[in-house]
């Protein structure tokens, strides 16, 4: 479904959903012979896995970040608005390392009273946290910040981390993509020897799916509050 979401598979369901034929698509063809792309990206999952560690280690210098985008500058250059398998596939790379960075800065709310009073961002801080100003200079590669500004763009990204949450909390799973694809997917569900799970980040599992239904769960609030304001023949009845 993930593949034929793209556009790279070709699902059709056959008698009566019992069974389903998949075919490649010519652009699906086109995109696996470029799926080396990936390779250097998804080595770093382990790394953006535990983000939170290393953007706010004063004594990190990330230069794997850095060095990754380079890469992905000149990647993004050259399939420039190309509308190609090669253009989506920088779009899906620039997701890999944009979501679990907004998700960590969304949790720690670090940029929040900078994007409320629309400051510029401090010097210090990028002297303090050499990791934030790789970050800075990612975001100002995808006009979210601009002069040290974060844009309108930037800005609409960082209040929406919350819906990265939860897909951002299952990256210990992608990271054993081969196992749980060709393997023992059994071994995903194994626990930690603190009963810790090893498949998702349960924390920030959390926190995403509590924010994504925030504004349902208001609704509700409201639908609720003004039905009971109501006078007492007008409230339902049970």
């Amino acid at each position: 479904r993930l593949l034929a979401s793209q556009g790279w598979l070709q699902r059709e369901i056959l008698k009566d959903g019992e069974e389903i034929d998949f075919k490649l698509t010519d652009k699906g063809r086109t995109a696996l012979a470029l799926a080396h792309h990936y390779d250097l990206f998804c080595q770093y999952i382990p790394t953006l896995i535990k983000i939170d560690h290393y953007l706010f280690d004063s004594g990190v210098q990330e230069k794997e970040f850095s060095s990754l985008i380079i890469k992905l500058k000149k990647l993004s250059n050259k399939h420039r608005d190309s509308q190609t398998p090669a253009w989506e596939i920088t779009r899906h790379i620039e997701g890999l390392l944009a979501g679990p960075i907004l998700v960590t800065l969304g949790m720690s709310e670090f940029f929040t009273d900078i994007m409320e009073k629309r400051d510029a961002i401090d010097n210090k801080i990028m002297d303090d946290f050499p990791f934030i100003k790789s970050v800075i200079d990612f975001f100002t590669m995808l006009k979210w910040v601009e002069n040290k500004r974060f844009t309108n763009e930037g800005q609409f990204f960082l209040k929406r981390a919350v819906a990265y949450g939860v897909t951002v909390s299952y990256l210990p799973t992608f990271m054993q993509s081969a196992e749980l694809l060709f393997g023992n997917p059994n071994k995903l569900w194994k626990r930690t020897s603190e009963g810790l799970e090893t498949h998702v980040n349960r924390r920030m599992n959390v926190w995403g799916s509590g924010g994504a239904h925030a504004l349902y769960f208001r609704k509700i609030d409201e639908i609720v509050i003004d039905l009971f304001n109501q006078p007492l023949n007008n409230q339902p009845v049970g």
